[in-house]
């Protein structure tokens, strides 16, 4: 136990000194509210994403249209855990957003006590709108994720612009770049696939597209394929 004590210690006091590279989106429930905390990269604050709990939100895996406050028991009863309310948030608002886990309670607890009271509060009162894009842009310019420099095919099944649209900016906001988009007879089956190196399929594009199958190959570049179900979902 002392061992565990004695080790916790310097990573918390190594912490205080070594700012993450790559910023951080951690989804917490607060008085059973959904709230965003970003940290790391550039930014020198705690930036924390709350939502009016009457707005309307496009829910993951097909569910329809629900009140922000509904989501954590919506997701209770589906049995989804908070992966519904992490996928959710993460396509309504084109940033890939992960729950907490336990190593990130450590985290936090070295970001609030090396930040303190160096923080700043968004509000969103409705989530497809102009203070929603302005997140983006501001998330994304401080190099949100440290992911590395390759291009993105971006290959999908008939479905509606918007939903190309925001999956086009959800993997920007990775980091990546995507240069070509395709419309193509993809198998009507077809969930999601990302075909790359496995360098290049991070931690946080599994975590943002936990649904796809992840083939790794000896290309220099990402393709996801986006079929009929994936556009279901979202």
């Amino acid at each position: 136990m002392k061992k565990l004590l004695t080790v916790l210690f310097f990573v918390l006091l190594a912490g205080l000194f070594i700012w993450p590279v790559s910023p951080q989106a951690m989804m917490v429930l607060e008085n059973n509210l959904p709230v965003i905390y970003f940290w790391g990269g550039s930014s020198k604050v705690i930036t924390k994403v709350q939502f009016n709990p009457e707005a309307e939100i496009s829910v993951a895996y097909g569910l329809g249209n629900w009140k922000v406050a509904s989501l954590p028991k919506l997701s209770s009863d589906e049995g989804r855990g908070e992966k519904l309310i992490v996928a959710t948030l993460s396509h309504n608002l084109s940033l890939p957003v992960k729950s907490r886990s336990w190593g990130d309670r450590l985290k936090w607890l070295i970001v609030t006590v090396r930040l303190g009271e160096k923080r700043e509060t968004v509000l969103l009162d409705r989530l497809l709108s102009d203070e929603a894009n302005n997140l983006y842009l501001k998330t994304k310019s401080l190099g949100f994720t440290k992911s590395p420099a390759l291009n993105v095919n971006l290959v999908y099944k008939a479905y509606s612009s918007q939903v190309l649209e925001r999956t086009k900016k959800l993997i920007e906001g990775l980091g990546l770049n995507v240069v070509y988009i395709k419309k193509d007879d993809l198998d009507k089956e077809l969930d999601c696939r990302v075909t790359g190196p496995k360098k290049a399929i991070t931690f946080w594009v599994e975590n943002t597209f936990p649904t796809c199958q992840f083939v790794f190959d000896d290309s220099e570049i990402l393709t996801f394929e986006l079929g009929e179900k994936y556009a279901q979902a979202f």
